[in-house]
């Protein structure tokens, strides 16, 4: 079994917008390369991926991975995530890659563990699969093969790929894990990491904006 990781990433200007009423742009931009950061060394950490790729359209973030040591695709523009992780899989397919892995640069609470337990399900089952923690968002889509089943990385992803698994009789199953379900999209969502010490770049940069003290939950 091999498998690839894809990391779909937006520009980093156009990150995060639902955090503007508690960070600026440029913390929002520094916020997105520390969860990136903390992402990237989980999955390196593991010892199971054979390959990661990031798919983005920004430069900065091209160059944090050829710091990294890992492959990349550039994009034109921001095409949306579907767009992307298509891009990822054919990449994979292409180098005969039977299992390709999604994960977003948005959840700093994963780490090796995740990824491994991952790629063990993923030796049983045709697709992993893990939600948001508000259930509709997708965070986590393991596929064996890659093409197996089509994306929906749209308005209520989860469900919509559920279904499609069902209607296509694949053999999948639901991970839930909090530290894979917490992607961090609002105040909120900071609101809720803060309690999760760990060492990590995005603990570290949230402490240093004080972003905790300008949420109103």
């Amino acid at each position: 079994m091999t498998v690839g990781v894809i990391i779909p990433v937006k520009r980093l200007r156009d990150s995060k917008k639902r955090l503007s009423s508690v960070l600026s742009k440029s913390e929002r931009s520094r916020l997105v390369k520390a969860m990136f950061f903390d992402v990237l060394k989980a999955i390196k950490n593991a010892n199971c991926i054979d390959e990661i790729l990031v798919v983005t359209p920004d430069n900065e973030l091209i160059e944090l991975a050829k710091i990294a040591g890992i492959s990349y695709l550039k994009e034109n523009r921001n095409n949306g995530v579907n767009a992307a992780v298509f891009k990822g899989n054919k990449y994979f397919m292409q180098k005969n890659i039977n299992t390709t892995l999604v994960i977003p640069a948005d959840i700093p609470l994963i780490d090796k563990v995740c990824v491994e337990e991952i790629v063990n399900l993923s030796k049983k089952y045709q697709i992993v699969i893990t939600p948001s923690l508000k259930g509709d968002g997708t965070n986590i889509l393991a596929r064996k093969p890659p093409n197996i089943l089509e994306t929906f990385y749209d308005e209520d992803s989860f469900h919509q790929h559920l279904v499609k698994i069902k209607e296509n009789k694949l053999q999948f199953t639901v991970f839930r894990k909090f530290s894979l379900m917490l992607d961090i999209d609002s105040p909120e969502d900071l609101f809720q990491l803060k309690d999760k010490k760990k060492n990590l770049k995005t603990h570290a940069m949230i402490e240093n904006f004080d972003i905790i003290s300008n949420i109103n939950i």
